[in-house]
């Protein structure tokens, strides 16, 4: 029996909601997935999850397979991070080997966590929630996990790139859905799968041959014959700066396929009166919708590799950590405002973008023009700034983490309550006795 056919006696109801109306949840229940088209690669892993999902017994919610998942991904981050804190040592082979296993049984256990849920005919709107929720989390971590394969500690602009390739290409599935209705991630030949698998081989390929691999040179351009005394700048292009440019532009491709079929294509998805409810929709809008995410990442970058590198260099875990919690968070207020059917509008842009500018404003407070820095601290006497760098960015890492976990577990406890499911388990909630 699916929750579909319960009968609503059966259903808990609260008047206390943490962080979604009713309105907004009534959305959610009427809330219906649509997936997009696969790629090739995902037809042919199809076979294997068939088989995987059949060796799960019947008990085992379809959260606590894809929590399962999550938690192999935190356990390779953290293993990351406390071997090589500074992410500029060379990853042990056996450190790199646990971490592409872990990225492998993520992609798996994500893959079939849906076709548990119909299995045991507990299929819900909040097994999307919780599943692309924890998609948003994960990018953090493997964030983590390549910046410590290939030892970016010490190169906050590849770093940046790394985090905003994954990050916007993930906001942009969801961005799609919000206006069309469908949930691609993917341009019908590279995507999500396509990129796990790359990652993975990034992976194994650290794990089986010298870290330094990664910084064997492939071409040098410049300077040559010139001798060493001209001064000559020389670029030497290496195999981690090819692997990640074709990384990018793979990535980029799939993110501008989704911008074409949101604004461009004539052939987007009219989506119908029942699938709008409180949306504000339209071109200029969906426009609109890009800029909490892209004035995040141009903030993160001022701050990053600015003059506030030096926080970078000596906290490249807390920094990552801080943009990583933005960007999720952004992105998990995308996908629930699509499942309720409501508008993504200024608070989305507001709380996480206004502590970043506090921390650029005072990364930056000692470089202003002079005219402008008297003309500031005459009045407060130059007691309050600037603030210690790197105190401001743990108090980041804080503010983040906790609006994050608090808008993630209370919108689960809401649409849980609402629809009358445990999270973590298959069986109802049963309304409690008079």
């Amino acid at each position: 029996m699916s929750f579909s056919d319960m009968s609503p006696h059966l259903l808990l109801h609260t008047r206390h909601r943490w962080v979604l109306s009713e309105v907004a949840l009534e959305g959610v229940a009427a809330y219906k997935y649509v997936c997009g088209s696969s790629t090739p690669l995902d037809r042919i892993l199809n076979h294997f999850w068939n088989w995987a999902v059949q060796l799960l017994p019947l008990w085992l919610a379809p959260n606590l397979v894809t929590l399962l998942g999550l938690a192999f991904m935190m356990a390779s981050a953290v293993l990351v991070v406390l071997t090589n804190p500074s992410l500029t040592e060379p990853l042990s082979p056996d450190v790199a080997l646990f971490c592409a296993f872990s990225l492998f049984a993520y992609q798996t256990l994500d893959a079939i966590d849906g076709k548990q849920a119909r299995r045991t005919g507990t299929s819900s709107p909040l097994g999307q929630l919780f599943d692309h929720g924890c998609d948003a989390l994960n990018a953090v971590l493997i964030c983590t996990v390549l910046a410590g394969a290939w030892r970016l500690g010490d190169h906050p602009w590849l770093m940046m790139v790394i985090l905003f390739n994954i990050f916007f290409a993930f906001f942009m599935g969801q961005w799609e859905e919000y206006h069309t209705g469908l949930m691609m991630l993917n341009n019908g030949y590279v995507g999500v799968t396509e990129g796990q698998v790359v990652q993975i081989a990034i992976l194994l390929v650290t794990a089986t041959v010298d870290a330094s691999f990664w910084e064997t040179p492939l071409l040098q351009i410049g300077g040559v014959g010139k001798g060493e005394s001209s001064g000559a700048a020389v670029l030497v292009v290496t195999v981690k700066a090819v692997t990640m440019a074709w990384g990018c532009l793979l990535t980029f491709w799939v993110s501008a396929c989704s911008i074409h079929r949101v604004l461009l294509s004539g052939q987007a998805r009219i989506l119908p009166t029942e699938e709008v409810g409180g949306k504000i929709l339209g071109r200029k809008v969906a426009v609109q919708h890009l800029l909490p995410v892209l004035l995040s990442f141009i903030l993160g970058g001022m701050w990053t590799v600015g003059h506030g590198q030096h926080v970078f260099l000596d906290h490249p875990v807390g920094v990552l950590m801080a943009l990583g919690l933005t960007m999720a968070y952004l992105s998990t207020r995308m996908i629930v405002c699509h499942m309720a059917k409501q508008p993504f509008g200024t608070s989305e842009l507001a709380l996480p973008v206004l502590p970043q500018l506090l921390v650029v404003f005072n990364t930056y407070w000692k470089h202003l023009p002079q005219t402008l820095y008297a003309a500031i601290i005459r009045p407060t006497g130059g007691g309050l700034l600037p603030l210690s760098d790197v105190v401001l960015m743990w108090a980041y890492v804080g503010l983040m983490a906790a609006v994050y976990f608090y808008y993630t577990l209370g919108a689960t406890e809401d649409i849980c309550s609402h629809l009358g499911l445990y999270c973590l388990s298959i069986y109802p909630r049963r309304k409690k006795a008079e």
